[in-house]
Order: C-alpha cells, then structure tokens, then sequence
C-alpha cells in the first residue's frame, strides 16, 4: 500500500492539473479549487482589451454625441424650439463685423446696434403676454481686481445692451440673469469667444419672446461690450443698473474654445438649487467640480464675468463656457466655421432648457437659503444624469466608504490563510510597489519630456493631440507594469498565487485611494468624490463576489463594477487633455509643457494601474513584463521618430483645424525723463512676448535682426519701472521672458498728454500733499506708479482705497492703473493724496516724475529741486480699438502701440521667412495663394487690406459674401473722423530668404467710390522651402477707402 500511495503521489506532482500546484482560489475563499486552465491568460488579456476598449469608446461616444441641428425649413417644428439656423445667421452677422474691441468703430456701434435692432425687432413680434423692455447702458467707474499680480480697473462710457422678459399680468420682481460678452480681443473676430453664446441668448430670448406661455419670473439678457477689457462692462452693470437688486441668479456664458460641449466649471455660492435645476432641465448635461477646483486654483490663466456677479453682485450662478478647439481662441480663426451647428443647437438646447426651468422656479425668490454655506459636488456621467449633493454629503460618504473598506479588509483578512501581521505586511508591501511603479512610470516620462526640450522638439503634440498616446500613455502604463509584475516575487511564497495576490492588491489600491480622499477632504476640495468612487465599488465587489463564480465570472464583475469610477475618471482626464494641449501655445515660453503632459499622463495611468493591477495577477508574470516592455519600446520609438523626422514639427496651418504659433509683438517707443521733464534718453522697437517653449528659437531665422536683438533679463525689472516694457496689464511673471528687437519709430498719432493740474498741501504734519492730474490719450491705457522712498499714497480720488500691486520695485510698492473709455472720449482725471514722511534725493531713473512738464520754462525754474516730490510712473499707449479703427503704419488713420501680429507656421520642419520692415509692421500668411484670394472677401474686406488682417479667416459661402456686401451697401456713411484715411506712401518690401528661389507675383486691387479711383499693388513673393511653396503676401495701399467695392485681378510677372 504504502508503494501505491507514493506512485499515487508521483504521478499527482507529475500532472500539470495538479490542484497542490495550479490552485486558484479566490484570496479569503480558499476553499474554492479553480484550475489555472480555467483562466489562461489570454482569456483574460481580452477581456481588459475589451473592457478599455468599451471605456474609451463609451467616453468619445458621449462627447460627440449632439442632437441634430433644427432649421427654418422643418415642417413639424413644435412652439418654443431653439432653431439653429436662425441663431446661426445672427452669429454670422456679428462676426462679419471683424474684430470688436472695446473702443472700436465695430463694438461701439455696429455690434451695439445690430444687437439693439435684433431685440427690438423682436419685442415687436412678441406675444402680448410678455413685457419688453430693451435698452442700452453706457458705464463708467472703477474696482480693484486681482488679476494675475493685482490691478485698478477703471472704465468709462462701456456699453452694455440689455433686454427684459417679464410676464405681463402677474410681474415678478425677481429675475434672473443671463450673460454674454460681445466685444473681442483686437486681432480676433471672437465667433467662439463670445458671440457664438451671444447668438444663443438672442434665439432663447427670441423662442421666449414669441411663445404664449409667460415664465413666472423675470429674465434680463445682458449682451457686455467690455468682458475682455479685464470685465469691466459687466462691473458696471452689477454696480449701477436699477435692475441689478433684483437678480437672483446669473448663468454666465463664455468661452475658451470654438464649438463642443458647454461645461459648467464653476457654480456657487449659495447654488445648491441652481445646479439641481440644470442637473433637472437640461438634456445634454456636462458638468465638473472637478473643474471648478482646477480652475479656482489658478492653473488656468483666465477670468470670467463671472467672477464680478459672485464677487461685487453677491449673485449664485453658473459659469458655463465651450473648452473645445482652444487652439482658434483669441485668434483670427476664431470664425463660425469652426462652430459645427450640432454644436451650436446643442447649447441651445441646454441654454433654453435651464432658462425656462430657473424662470419657472419658485426657488429663485429664496437666495439666502438653508446651504448658504456649502459647496456642492456635482459631475454628469457620460452626458446622461448628473448626480449632484452638498460638501457635507461628500463628507458623510467619504466616512461610509472607509468604513466599508476598512470592513472587507478585515473580513478578507480573517478569511485568508494569513495571519493578521502577514497580511497586513504584505498589503503594505503592495503600497510601496504600487508607489515605486507610479515612481518609476513618472520618472521614466519626465526624462523623455526633458530629453525632447533639450533638443528642441516640445510640444510635437500640439497639433496631434493623439501622439501623447504612443509617447508618453504607452511608456507610462509599460514601465509601470513591468515594475510591478517583476517585483512580485518580494511577496511571501506562503501566499496563494493569482486570487489571494488579486485581493491584497486591492486593499493596497484602497488605501492609496483613502489617503488622496483624506488629503482632498482635509482640503475641502469637490474632487473628493473621485478617490470615493474608487474606494465604494471595489468594496462592494469584495462582499458579493462569491465562491461560486468562476474566475472569470469574478473579473468580469469587478470590471464591471469599476467601469463606473473608470469612466468618471477617464473621462476628467480626457477633457484635461482637451483644455490642457491648446493652452501650451500661450502659457510662456519659460514653462515646459512637457512636464504639464507628463503629469497629466502620470494621473491618468495611475489610476488606469490601480484598479487593473489586481486583474492582472491572473496573467502570466513572464507575458505581463514582455508587454510592459514592448508599450515602453513603442514610447521610446515615437521619441525617436520627433527628434529625427518632421513628426516632432508642433504647428499646422491646415485651415481647417489650425494650430498656429502664437506671437505677440508691440511696436514700441520707449522714452525717459530726468526730474526737470527733460528727455533723457529714447528709444524704439519691436518687443517680442515669448508665449511657447519654442520663442525665441523659431523666430531666429525668420526675423531679420534676431541674433542681434536683445533678450531681456530680469534685471531689467529691477533697474526700470514696469520693466521698461509697455505692459498693458500686470503679467510681469506670466510673460517674464521677452526680446526687445531695435527699430524705427512708430507713428502715434493719439499720444497720452499727462498734465498735472493744481497741487495742495492737506496738512503740515504729517505732510500731506495733494495732486491733480489729467490724462488725455486713447481708448486704452496703462499707467503704473511707484511712489520714491519715503513717500507713500496715502488715498486717491477712485472709490476704492490704493490697491498696491503684488510686484515691488526697487523694495517700493507699485500700482497697476488700467483705464479704457469706449463709446465717448473720456480723458481721465484723478488725483493723490502723498504722504511725505522723508525728502526723497534720489533722481528718477525711469519715465517721467510728477513735475510741472507743461509748465517747466516757468513755474519749474522757480521750484527747489528736493521740494518736488516724486512718483515714478510708467505711461503705455495701449489702444486696443479706436474711432478710426485699427491701423498698421497708416499716416492718417490712429496708430496703436499695442498691434498684436499673429500668423501661421506651415506644418513642416523648416519654417519660412517672415518681412517685417523696420518703422513699420506687416503681417505675413503663410498659406497657398488661392486661400489668401478667398480671405480678401471675408468679413469688411477693406479692414483686411488696410489693416494686414491677411490671417483673417476664410468662408466658402457665396451667400454669405453678398450679404456682407449687401449690408455695406445698406450701411449709412460714417462720421468723417471715422472714415479710414490711407495715403500712398506705405510700401512694405518683401524679404527672400537666402535658401528661396522667389517666383514674382503680383495683385492689383482697383478701387472706385465716393473718394475717387485709385489702385494698389499687393506685390507676391512665392517662396519654395524644400518640397513645400509659400506665399508671402506684402501690400501696399493706395488711397482705398473703407467702403469701397474691390476688384481683384491676378497678373504674373
């Protein structure tokens, strides 16, 4: 017997199913006796490749997911339907005003009338049930805001253009606000950015208008004109307007994209209701405090109006805005092209919907309610529900899920063949791979993102978002792998392979989940619900997996279970790809956006690992690292591919998805005053703002005169006030990298004339000096003061107490004055009250002191020089629009020094040269000729010509060209200081590069009108690089006048 028993023996180790030595039990259920064939690895490597697969396309499914656009022409269109194609038209109408910067010709009186018509004309097609008031408010004041490194805003004759929906029989003096901004950077025609929601508001307030049921409250649209100038028009209205008191909730409309999906980043205070109601109303929601957090924390650089309703209005609301596309924001290719209609009858949809539903709550008279000190977690799931609770919920269920982990621990724990100590060793011993993976997976993408700067090949994703995959995603997960399944044999050997391994992986993934949800709970973050998500269902899985289900039936469920958390991460994540990859094009060149990806990349695999790894105990150890290996190669190989082949280029100009460099250069003239007022020394240039990783190098050969220019150190900060540069508002960390490029002179023929106009000493002792001042100049200017040693501003004339900037100079506080008038000239006179404690010796070293300049043949010689006391200051031009409108280097027009040139850098490695003469400024299109022949009938076509708006934006609809000519016909003249006055002497001369071989083209642009004929010459220079041609327009203009029809003729030389 006893031989028998051992041959039995023999042959059991000698079997490949021996259950002593292929035992697959599930952790705590020992008992259950699975054969390791039952689950091969294969098997289960599909079933993760499906189950992210379902994931990924479940997220993109949700994003794209847009209701079908409604036009005119449908039959069985039901009352009260937002119709897009008649919001479409109103967008396209605004945005062929071109750029409207506060202070234009475009914002001040097209944009405002065209907006003052389209709602009057609606008011009078109204249904009798409704109350329609319509007007137009200009403002003027002033308010501290912290922008950036703080600043004084201060405004005068803004313009806003309100309407107000009220039901006629039972008035309600409870309203609701909903806003947008009109007006427009100066080089943008701003479609996305904002008129895109403004043509919203004007078919929900249409939709309203015109139905038959009146809301129980009252709804007032308010169209801004000056959000862009630091949010200055809506101030005004919060601050001024009568109907301002009675506002009990704002949904704000903005934009930092073209098209896609509206998200609400940011609701509150008091908005427990208003953000149950959109989660209630609205079909498509998309919503995040996940967003509203990132964005509180300043990693976004922007601001809403927003911010003004919560901060000076005390009104609960909604910040909703577009995220998609960032590359057109704030540039000429903002146009409504790049605004799909699905898109656009999406938010409709949203927008109407929310506002019917706020109009017809009863909540909305009671803002101070029961949650007025809460904050509010809220996040949709793949755009179907939303769940929505108050922090304090968030507290209780982030108890309730530790409590539930804490539970199946020790439940796993007593169930399994371990003691109490090894198995808490061996979950601790998890932790720390789990860290040295995510350790390692970072190190390893950090050093490829280095590596990728220090040869000049950043942002090669910029344009191909979907690189990030191969170059950093696919590393990432690879290496984290690899580490975590090669260091698995640091476990004890006494531990059951694969299930057990499963569960203390687990446990380990849980408690790195409740430390971050105990950090971001210690925080008070919104983002808690997160780590809460993926604490709750891993749980759960652990107390009803049963010992029943096969292995794959229990992967399966815990798959299953953790597609819930999975997608609400994922789908954060994804989104911060979206928003995060447009932003490396203007977040300053002294930022590595690599590392801003890396870490991204770093969270999103993170969490990818932890709730994968306990699944992929039950594969192969030897197959697991052979594919860790192979995703770090496939990483390694696209590394390679950009360092060594155009792959690694950043920049596209395909029109229709384009992806520019951005450039901001301010033609500038730069001059210092000693005490008397004399001039002590000038200059003039072209000051380069560094905005990506690749300024100044890409400019390098394309600029004449970059190798000599100078770049700027921070040490000018420390020897000049406002560094010696005309900052137009305080960025001075932001944009701390700059070249200052030597040239001639610009032509300003609106300069600022600052005049001082009495002074009285207040008071002996103290001394208390009071001065007057007034400044004349253009419609946007900056002024920055440094009081010398010893002498401190003690008050001035602005409502607001001095509020000093965050930067000093030479250990002095300075303050950042920002002034902009819009629809009137308005010079501004203000006054100091200088506490003078010591007599200051020191001589001004920057600009000019407070001294009589106007006065300084008289009244200055008879002055002690240590009795003038001094306050250094900073003087900017910075017009953003004027009456004559934008102009580059015309003789008559009005000049701005603040021109902003934007072009676009063709989709290739070596770059094309870009002319710009000296004393003057062209603006360069890198595209083929026949896009520039299309781009000189979009939108005022003149303003193209004159003012070199040459990356102006294309539109192929025939319809739509003879209706912006239409519209001109039909345009009444302007005043005659309004009217543009070129003369012929500007000639812009083209610049071949040494590796070109120039074709000459040239355009002729016959004009007749009112003024006269005339011609211009547009000459062509057709530069070959490589296998790719370019077409470098440089013009001349020759007595055209802004509303004179143009007939193109093509001749070659």
């Amino acid at each position: 017997m006893r031989g028998a028993d051992e041959a039995h023996i023999r042959h059991r180790l000698r079997s490949p199913r021996a259950p002593d030595t292929q035992q697959n039990d599930m952790g705590p259920y020992s008992h259950e006796k699975l054969k390791y064939s039952d689950s091969p690895s294969y098997y289960i490597l599909s079933l993760l490749f499906i189950y992210s697969s379902c994931i990924i396309f479940a997220i993109f499914a949700a994003d794209s997911n847009f209701p079908t656009p409604k036009n005119i022409s449908n039959q069985n269109l039901k009352d009260g339907v937002f119709i897009e194609e008649r919001a479409r038209t109103k967008l396209v109408h605004l945005a062929s005003f071109g750029p409207k910067p506060t202070g234009s010709y475009e914002n001040e009186v097209l944009a405002v009338d065209f907006l003052k018509r389209t709602l009057i004309d609606i008011k009078y097609r109204a249904h009798s049930s409704h109350n329609i008031t319509v007007e137009v408010q200009q403002v003027s004041g002033s308010f501290p805001l912290d922008f950036k490194e703080r600043m004084t805003s201060i405004y005068a004759h803004l313009q806003n253009v309100i309407a107000v929906l009220e039901p006629r029989e039972k008035p309600s003096h409870d309203a609701m606000l909903v806003n947008c901004h009109f007006d427009t950077v100066p080089w943008s025609p701003g479609a996305g950015d904002d008129l895109a929601s403004c043509a919203v508001m004007l078919e929900v307030f249409e939709v309203l208008a015109t139905s038959s049921k009146p809301l129980k409250n009252s709804i007032i649209f308010l169209f801004n004109g000056g959000e862009e100038n630091f949010l200055q028009a809506s101030h005004g209205f919060i601050t001024q307007h009568p109907w301002a008191s009675r506002i009990k909730a704002v949904v704000n409309l903005d934009a930092c994209g073209a098209g896609g999906r509206e998200l609400v980043f940011q609701a509150g205070p008091n908005s427990s209701w208003l953000v149950e109601t959109y989660a209630g109303s609205v079909p498509h929601p998309f919503a995040s405090s996940v967003a509203q957090d990132i964005f509180e924390s300043g990693v976004i650089p922007g601001e809403t109006d927003f911010r003004i309703f919560r901060d000076f209005g005390r009104i609960p609301g909604l910040d909703i805005a577009n995220i998609h596309n960032g590359y057109v924001y704030h540039t000429s290719n903002d146009i409504p092209e790049h605004i799909t209609p699905k898109s656009l009858q999406r938010a409709g949809n949203n927008i109407l919907a929310l506002v019917k539903a706020i109009g017809n709550s009863d909540t909305l008279q009671d803002q101070q309610g029961p949650d007025k000190s809460q904050k509010m977690v809220y996040f949709d799931f793949l755009g179907l529900f939303m769940v929505v609770y108050s922090i304090n919920w968030a507290y209780l269920l982030c108890i309730g899920g530790l409590a539930l982990m804490t539970f199946t621990f020790f439940n796993d724990m007593k169930a399994s063949n371990l003691s109490r100590i090894q198995y808490v060793l061996q979950v601790l011993l998890a932790d720390a791979i789990l860290i040295v993976a995510y350790l390692g997976s970072k190190t390893i993408t950090l050093v490829m993102g280095i590596l990728l700067d220090l040869f000049g090949c950043s942002m090669s994703w910029y344009s191909r978002p979907i690189l990030i995959w191969p170059l950093y995603i696919f590393p990432s997960l690879g290496f984290s792998i690899f580490i975590l399944r090669s260091f698995s044999f640091l476990h004890s050997k006494d531990i059951p392979k694969n299930s057990t391994l499963m569960g203390i992986y687990l446990h380990a993934s849980n408690f790195l989940w409740s430390a971050l949800l105990l950090l971001l709970v210690f925080l008070e973050l919104r983002s808690s619900y997160i780590p809460t998500l993926f604490i709750i269902f891993p749980s759960l899985f652990s107390i009803i997996r049963s010992p029943r289900w096969s292995t794959i039936q229990n992967l399966t469920m815990y798959l299953l279970l953790h597609a819930i958390p999975a997608i609400c991460f994922l789908s954060i994540c994804l989104n911060g790809f979206v928003l995060f990859v447009p932003i490396a094009g203007r977040m300053s060149a002294t930022l590595n956006p690599e590392i801003i990806i890396t870490i991204l990349t770093s969270i999103t695999v993170s969490a990818f690992v932890l709730h994968l790894m306990p699944v992929l105990q039950h594969v192969d150890g030897a197959l697991v690292r052979k594919i860790g290996i192979g995703l770090t190669c496939c990483g390694l190989v696209t590394m390679i591919l950009v360092l060594l082949t155009p792959l690694g280029f950043p920049y596209s100009a395909d029109l229709a998805h384009p992806s520019q460099q951005r450039f901001i250069i301010i033609h500038s003239q730069r001059k210092w005053h000693d005490l008397m007022g004399g001039l002590k020394n000038q200059d003039a240039g072209y000051w380069l703002l560094h905005l990506d990783r690749h300024n100044p190098d890409s400019m390098m050969n394309i600029l004449p005169g970059m190798h000599t220019a100078q770049h700027l150190s921070r040490q000018e900060c420390f020897e000049k006030l406002s560094c010696g540069m005309p900052y137009y508002f305080p960025s001075y960390n932001v944009l701390r990298t700059w070249t200052w490029l030597p040239a001639s002179d610009p032509v300003i023929h609106d300069p600022i004339k600052m005049k001082p106009v009495s002074k009285e000493v207040i008071s002996r002792s103290p001394l208390l000096v009071n001065w007057t001042f007034h400044v004349s100049g253009p419609d946007h200017m900056t002024m920055v003061l440094s009081p010398e040693e010893g002498i401190h501003i003690q008050n001035w004339s602005f409502p607001d107490p001095p509020y000093p900037s965050t930067i000093e100079y030479k250990r002095r506080p300075t303050y950042f004055l920002y002034y902009s008038w819009g629809a009137k000239r308005h010079p501004l006179t203000f006054s100091l009250t200088l506490k003078i404690s010591t007599k200051s010796s020191t001589l001004p070293e920057n600009f000019r002191g407070f001294v009589y300049l106007e006065e300084r043949e008289e009244d200055l010689k008879r002055k002690e020089v240590d009795e003038v006391e001094l306050v250094e200051s900073s003087l900017h031009v910075g017009s953003r629009g004027q009456r004559d409108g934008w102009s580059i280097g015309d003789q008559e027009g009005q000049h701005d020094t603040l021109i902003v040139l934007r072009f676009l850098i063709p989709s290739r490695r070596i770059g094309a040269s870009l002319g710009v003469p000296r004393g003057s400024l062209a603006q360069v299109v890198h595209v083929p000729l026949s896009a520039t022949l299309r781009r000189l009938f979009w939108g005022p076509t003149r303003e193209c010509l004159i003012r070199g708006c040459s990356a102006a934006p294309t539109t192929t609809s025939s319809r739509f060209i003879t209706h912006v000519q239409e519209r001109e016909s039909r345009m009444p003249p302007r005043p005659e200081e309004r009217r543009w006055q070129v003369t012929p002497s500007l000639a812009f001369p083209g610049l071949a590069s040494p590796h070109s071989s120039g074709v000459p083209m040239s355009l002729r642009v016959l004009q007749r009108g009112e003024g006269g004929s005339g011609e211009s010459e547009l000459r062509l220079v057709t530069a070959r690089w490589g296998d790719s041609r370019v077409d470098v327009i440089f013009f001349d203009a020759h007595n055209l006048l802004s509303r004179s029809p143009l007939q193109v003729l093509l001749h070659r030389k």
